[in-house]
């Protein structure tokens, strides 16, 4: 029975509440109190709490055959055992929801409620090439997720038919194209096919990778032969990373793994494969590695590395060396000095083992192998066992040693590059070519946010928050954005701005309902947004314009029974500032990321890569986390600096990173919905680059409205992700349906313009004109990247993949955030994310 004294502290819960999300979160603890230990609560006891009767009438079980009000039992409702422990919401939960709505393995990430069936491919197509606009835009959140499932099916099943364990699909063609010769499409896809629920192409994917064929057993050694790294086959270091390493980790972490571990040690397999490029003098990576013969070596056209190859690896080697800790039973370190399995540094008739190093010659003239002996530093510490090894627990590894710190390399890499960030002539911004052999840069290489830079800055603040948080080191990553917003963010002065002329005049209710928006992003550490299908019809009807022209702040819309608009999330364990309004907002144009060539003082190249297009998410994810309130890094003079070119950009001083986020994300959108497509160009160009309409052939340059420039070349889109997951992200953080129906306006464009009947997707060969044709190649992060994208922008689940837990690697692959002993708590973290959770998702269930 519960004490005066622990109903007084409901009480005091209810009234430090705060916003009335605070105030039900604490009704809901109060309700659930009463109903597992309570027997006799009397309704002024309740009423006094601050609850209402008829939802805890409707809520609440029967104890003694009356409910938590003193009323009548609800008919059919039953009396659950009284408990003498403390209330638990999330048992409450589970005792009451419907199983078959439940996922099984929801505490792996993969989302608490049940995955949405697919939509069938008639229903897709009518969907993308009938519906009206109104109809179209008004279509549920879980309408677009089936919709968004049946996409990915269709590309599957093309992959599967035309392409099976190559490394992707030509659907124009209907055959497969060989790369690295590891099925890359299949390893890529495999966490997006869970996440879906698409569960008989996850087992299938899964069972190849295992080498156990479509039946489970153990494969052929033809299309069946599984996932092996033994091809002649030149394989670069950064894609094999980034797309099969961290896809096998991903997926292992999902438990999309086989019971013995399969998963997780083909990743160690691919990963001994590439660990001989990381034994330079810096770390930085030798660019490929020949999967047959091991060797390291750089490509023919080039000495150097890119900034993003060698600053975009870590994630995805932590991610392994957390998971092998996760299953490992003992290290070298452990082991008796006369343990007869412990072989390390014996001789076994060849000669001692000998560490490799390897270097470069002058002149480009090859690699030069060096031995290196790790014990010269310390004599007491024999060279061969300088570095521990470990064992797993699991099947697939047994009798297996491996490096226990097997993510060095790809640390000592990324601190080589990111030292560079400090250097006072670059002023956070690196130059985006590096050599190897000493970690110095061609100045003269461009300063970019685009190709062979662009992932090196997701990074900088991804790796913080996947290391989790430490102190300190989000400074680089703070550092670059002060560098991008003084020395690379321009506007355009064109006539068709992201807003119109009503911005100016925006109504108080929009300023009210985003306000409240933020209100609730601040009041939740993890609050989910979430809307029902009459709140997006009403707002698609509310609005003037159509979704790309329309004002973001009245777009958002109302939540489920009047409450209040839908709700962002932060990762920070305090709750962010409230963003502020960025209310002198230019209306000249749009705001863009451009280049410079020559270091921070030299040329302007205004174009920005759709690559470029991943920077509103980062800016809004770091904003979630707890960074980017202001700019400076807390120095005086740069955060003067900083503000004034939030004014130079139309922005106010006090703008934060989530406003300029919002801004650049509409760019992005605009760069889809003015192409005659309404698909992106690989590349834009802006007006301040001296370019005008004309020209011929591949040079000849269009022009979309005022602010865009698109040359013939550059026109084509090949699937790519960027936008998506920046959409996606500002949805999580701020809850306005904006960036939901520009998502849902692209799925429209792609499956209109890329889809193939006989299974597939393939990208255009210009935006400009779809009648030129496709570009007959279905990448493989179409299926790994855009589709989950898009999945997770309709999905209001806050169990599925929650940013707390996971952080996604440049190749959408999502790996958990470590704890501090080095080892993920994924389950232990997603658990803590629905407690906080239960009510929303009770009702979403119906329970409240």
């Amino acid at each position: 029975m519960a004490s005066r004294s622990t109903r007084r502290a409901f009480a005091r819960d209810v009234r430090a509440g705060g916003p009335p999300r605070g105030r039900a979160r604490a009704v809901l603890a109060a309700v659930l109190a009463l109903v597992r230990v309570a027997s006799c609560a009397s309704p002024g006891d309740d009423l006094a709490l601050g609850a209402r009767p008829d939802v805890l009438a409707s809520a609440s079980p029967c104890v003694n055959g009356r409910n938590a009000t003193g009323g009548a039992c609800v008919p059919g409702a039953s009396s659950p055992p009284l408990a003498s422990s403390p209330p638990d919401a999330l048992e409450w939960l589970l005792a009451r929801v419907d199983p078959s709505a439940v996922r099984a393995d929801w505490r792996a990430g993969l989302g608490f409620d049940a995955p949405v069936p697919p939509a069938s491919p008639d229903a897709t197509v009518a969907l993308a090439t009938a519906t009206d606009d109104a109809t179209f835009a008004a279509t549920p959140a879980r309408e677009r997720r089936a919709a968004v499932a049946a996409s990915a099916r269709h590309a599957w099943r093309g992959y599967r038919e035309h392409a099976w364990a190559k490394d992707e699909l030509a659907p124009a063609s209907r055959r497969g194209i060989e790369w690295l010769d590891v099925g890359l499409t299949i390893v890529d896809a495999l966490d997006t096919l869970l996440v879906m629920g698409l569960d008989d192409e996850a087992d299938e994917a899964r069972d190849w990778i295992a080498g156990r064929g479509a039946n489970g057993v153990a494969g052929d050694g033809g299309e069946n032969r599984g996932l092996v790294f033994s091809a002649d086959k030149n394989a670069n270091v950064f894609e094999s990373t980034i797309r099969i390493l961290g896809g096998l980790c991903a997926a292992h972490e999902l438990g999309g793994d086989t019971k013995e571990g399969d998963l997780l040690a083909k990743a160690l397999d691919l990963a001994e494969k590439l660990a001989p490029a990381f034994k330079t003098r810096t770390g930085i990576p030798i660019m490929d590695v020949n999967f047959r013969t091991g060797d390291p070596h750089q490509p023919k056209w080039t000495q150097k590395s890119s900034l993003a190859e060698a600053g975009t690896l870590v994630l995805e080697w932590e991610a392994l060396e957390a998971s092998l800790r996760r299953a490992e039973n003992l290290t070298t370190d452990a082991l008796s000095a006369d343990d007869p399995d412990d072989d390390a540094g014996e001789d076994d008739g060849r000669g001692p083992v000998v560490e490799i190093e390897y270097g470069f010659c002058p002149e480009g003239g090859g690699l030069k192998e060096y031995a290196v002996d790790r014990g010269a530093a310390d004599p007491a510490t024999p060279a061969a066992r300088s570095a521990p090894s470990a064992r797993s627990t699991l099947a697939a590894l047994e009798g297996r040693r491996y490096a226990r710190d097997i993510a060095d390399g790809a640390r000592r890499a990324f601190a080589a590059v990111t030292n560079a960030v400090w250097h006072p002539s670059n002023d956070g911004l690196v130059p985006s070519a590096v050599k190897v052999e000493d970690a110095s840069f061609d100045r003269a290489s461009a300063l970019t946010l685009g190709a062979r830079g662009d992932s090196y800055y997701e990074y900088l603040l991804k790796h913080w928050l996947h290391a989790g948080k430490p102190e300190g080191e989000e400074a680089a990553y703070l550092k670059a954005m002060d560098g991008v917003l003084m020395y690379l963010m321009r506007r355009s002065p064109g006539g068709h701005p992201a807003r119109d002329e009503n911005d100016e005049g925006e109504t108080s209710a929009a300023e009210e309902n985003r306000e409240e928006n933020r209100e609730d992003a601040s009041g939740d550490a993890f609050g989910d947004a979430s809307g029902d299908a009459s709140a997006t019809a009403a707002a698609a009807a509310r609005r003037r314009r159509r979704w790309y022209d329309g004002d973001p702040g009245a777009s958002s819309s109302k939540g489920p029974r009047g409450s209040k608009g839908p709700r962002g999330f932060s990762l920070a364990t305090e709750s962010p500032p409230r963003a502020r309004r960025p209310g002198g907002v230019s209306p000249r144009g749009l705001l863009y990321v451009a280049e410079r060539k020559g270091g921070v003082t030299g040329e302007v190249v205004h174009k920005m890569d759709h690559l470029v297009c991943f920077l509103p998410g980062v800016l809004a994810l770091g904003y979630a986390s707890g960074l980017g309130a202001t700019w400076g890094g807390g120095d005086a003079a740069r955060a003067r600096r900083a503000r004034e070119a939030l004014e130079r950009l139309g922005f106010s001083r006090d703008a934060t990173h989530l406003d300029v986020a919002r801004d650049l994300a509409r760019t992005c959108v605009q760069m889809y919905a003015l192409s005659p497509t309404r698909l992106a160009p690989e590349i834009a160009h802006f007006p301040d680059a001296n370019l005008a309409s004309g020209r011929v052939g591949r040079e000849k340059v269009h022009a979309l409205g005022d602010d865009l420039l698109v040359k013939a070349k550059d026109a084509h889109n090949v699937l790519r992700p960027e936008t998506a997951e920046s959409l996606y992200v500002l949805w999580r953080v701020t809850g306005e349906e904006e960036w939901r129906d520009a998502g849902w306006e692209m799925w429209r464009a792609w499956e209109n313009h890329a889809r193939v009947a006989t299974g597939g997707y393939a990208g255009l060969r210009s935006v400009l004109d779809a009648s030129e044709g496709r570009v007959d190649k279905m990448e493989s992060f179409w299926l790994g990247e855009t589709l989950k994208y898009l999945y997770l922008l309709f999905s209001d689940d806050p169990a599925l993949l929650p940013p707390e837990c996971f952080v996604f690697n440049t190749e959408a692959h999502p790996l958990p955030v470590v704890a501090s002993d080095g080892v993920p708590d994924t389950e232990a973290c997603v658990e803590r994310v629905v407690r906080r959770n239960v009510e929303k998702i009770a009702r979403a269930h119906g329970l409240l």
